[in-house]
């Protein structure tokens, strides 16, 4: 029982840094965009 909670929290964690990972990819994305966008 608690190799699987320990594997579930393992999963848990894992998804939370995609998640933290994409949105600072878009965040970074939308400001060179909006950079480029002044620039133009």
């Amino acid at each position: 029982m608690g190799e699987l909670m320990s594997d579930i929290r393992t999963r848990a964690i894992t998804a939370l840094i995609g998640l933290i990972f994409i949105s600072i990819v878009l965040f970074i994305g939308g400001v060179i965009l909006k950079g480029a966008i002044l620039l133009v």
